[in-house]
């Protein structure tokens, strides 16, 4: 058993989601004029339906509506350069919490796609291949503590909600690290819960933290 795992989120926090659009969207052009429109459309419908991404499932849509050849649409988000999309300083944020303890990927979306993206992006090796894709990671800390068993962990994660929710749930075997930037940069906690343990204002800014800190250790 770690003494400390730091688990890590993804989108919005490794990788800006706003270039990952971008990207998957040039890659989509390919395909007609059409298809990225549709795509990011049935993407949010998606995620309505089932509270995650799943871009089989969309891709699935989109084929289907626009009568593409079957995964094609699917081959085109793969080829998207998600390394290209990773933040400033998020390969060497992970190398910096690799110091500090067993460093791991904790992301929510679909199991095929999610993966990929990781490892295109080089995080999966940042993290020695060690990568959790979960459907919502706050319902699924059992997995979490199963695969990764430790007496504290730390969080890093873009949603202050669910750094709550899992604070809720761990309450002092964890620390909670907001990263505040991207899509939900001004998300706050529902009232009454918990507020992140520590706040950074982007990945960047990971070196700051110590070991003491993620542990939750005063000074």
């Amino acid at each position: 058993m770690a003494d400390l795992v730091v688990l890590v989120d993804v989108d919005h926090t490794l990788l800006d989601g706003d270039r990952v659009r971008a990207c998957i969207s040039r890659c989509l052009d390919a395909l007609g004029d059409e298809v990225a429109a549709r795509f990011w459309a049935h993407y949010e419908s998606v995620r309505g339906d089932i509270g995650r991404v799943d871009v089989p499932l969309v891709s699935g849509r989109v084929e289907a509506e626009l009568g593409r050849s079957p995964r094609s649409v699917l081959e085109a988000v793969q080829r998207a350069n998600y390394r290209a999309c990773l933040y400033e300083g998020a390969l060497e944020a992970l190398q910096h919490l690799g110091s500090l303890g067993l460093t791991a990927v904790l992301s929510d979306g679909d199991e095929q796609y999610q993966r990929l993206k990781i490892e295109r992006a080089g995080i999966a090796d940042a993290v020695g291949g060690r990568v959790l894709v979960t459907t919502h990671k706050e319902q699924e800390l059992a997995t979490v503590e199963r695969s990764f068993p430790a007496s504290h962990y730390a969080f890093l994660d873009d949603r202050a909600g669910i750094l709550s929710r899992i604070k809720a749930l761990l309450g002092e075997r964890c620390t909670t690290v907001l990263v505040r930037q991207g899509r939900y940069a001004s998300e706050v906690a529902p009232r009454g819960d918990a507020v992140p343990d520590l706040e950074l204002a982007a990945i960047r800014d990971v070196p700051r933290l110590t070991r003491a800190m993620l542990l939750g250790l005063p000074g």
